[in-house]
């Protein structure tokens, strides 16, 4: 296991980062007597929530129109207002706000601040939810996985490892920084199965939600480094990916299938990567070529089905297709399909049935490989 010394340093030398929050604004403050809302009643509280240096339950409605306001308001309430409320009602009781605002604002899932799951895309791990058609905000993120295996009669071990690390910074409500280390290490006596990748990378991601349209969009920048655990291997370059998220279509939320009764939900997962870089040493690995540039760029596509009567079971299938672009570089096509049981109400846990076929990001390695899994989630 010495090979994954340089993976768990990673894991210890995240520092966790404590932000303290002033309790809540009282809604009651901001309602009328019959425990109703207005619009503008929204906005003061939410800005209030944010800001809660504002003292807003006084603030009149013209007041709230001025310039001084516009920004928080634009900030803090619309994207709520715009995603989570029904747009033909303009009267709202405070317990279908504070109902709405567990679905805006889920719970820190991390470990101390630092994210494990499998890819560092889902930084943003909850879905907005929908409380219009009665859709949870269920979690995005899948585990990472861990499997072992030990045949007596050969005395060999199999082992798998599929994880990323990552940490949030955020520097204001649509911009965050996210410095991650992802393992992706397949050990088996054949060498056809054998995967060994690592990469380190640091990203920026802008929630971009023009008020013309209901589509939320995440534009996703950064480098990386890519290598194997043994360090052996070496390539460097530039990662950019953009990803909608459209509620009513089920595009990155929870939707129901055929109709909001129907016992099963959909969720699709959709987003256009995009890499380039240089390899400085391929490290044996007949897929690389040092010396050389790489790019390559593609739709990454998931689907997922929850059955409401059992919400501890997702099953779901990805397929990314990033295309060559170059000659020198090898198309990365991976086809993944599988069934997830969680065994806890917060998804820290969970089995894994998974199989996968094609190849690994980056480093190109086939592999078809089905595993059983022990799921982690932070």
């Amino acid at each position: 296991m010495t090979h994954l010394k340089p993976f768990f340093a990673i894991l210890a030398a995240m520092t966790c980062a404590v932000r303290s929050h002033a309790a809540d604004p009282d809604i009651s403050r901001f309602s009328n007597n019959n425990g109703q809302m207005s619009l503008t009643d929204v906005q003061r509280y939410f800005i209030e929530k944010k800001n809660p240096d504002f003292k807003m339950s006084g603030v009149s409605d013209a007041e709230l129109s001025s310039p001084v306001f516009a920004k928080p308001v634009s900030e803090t309430a619309h994207a709520f207002i715009k995603y989570h409320l029904d747009p033909n009602h303009v009267i709202f009781s405070t317990n279908e706000i504070l109902s709405a605002i567990k679905l805006y604002e889920p719970q820190d899932l991390s470990l101390f601040g630092i994210n494990i799951r499998e890819k560092w895309q889902d930084v943003k791990a909850n879905d907005p939810g929908n409380l219009s058609k009665g859709a949870d905000s269920y979690s995005k993120a899948k585990p990472a996985t861990f499997s072992y295996l030990h045949d007596f009669r050969t005395n060999t071990d199999t082992w798998s490892a599929h994880a990323a690390v990552f940490k949030q910074f955020s520097l204001n409500d649509t911009t965050s920084l996210v410095p991650s280390a992802t393992i992706d290490r397949v050990s088996s006596p054949d060498p056809k199965k054998i995967v060994d990748s690592l990469v380190f990378r640091g990203a920026a991601i802008k929630t971009c939600s023009p008020e013309s349209t209901n589509l939320i969009q995440d534009l996703r920048l950064g480098g990386l480094y890519a290598t194997d655990t043994n360090f052996r291997s070496s390539q460097a370059g530039a990662e950019a990916e953009w990803e909608p998220t459209a509620i009513r279509f089920g595009i990155g939320a929870y939707h129901g299938l055929f109709s909001t009764n129907f016992p099963f939900l959909y969720r699709i997962r959709l987003f256009i990567h995009g890499e380039g870089g240089d390899v400085f040493a391929a490290g044996g690995n007949p897929n690389l070529h040092a010396g050389h540039g790489y790019f390559r760029l593609g739709p990454y596509a998931q689907l997922e089905i929850l059955p409401t009567f059992f919400p501890r079971m997702t099953i779901y299938a990805s397929w990314q297709d990033y295309e060559a672009l170059t000659s020198d570089t090898v198309a990365t096509r991976l086809f993944t399909a599988g069934t997830s049981l969680t065994l806890d109400a917060k998804e820290h846990f969970s089995i894994e049935l998974k199989y996968k076929n094609g190849r690994q990001p980056l480093t190109a390695e086939l592999q078809e490989t089905f595993e059983l899994a022990l799921g982690i989630k932070f």
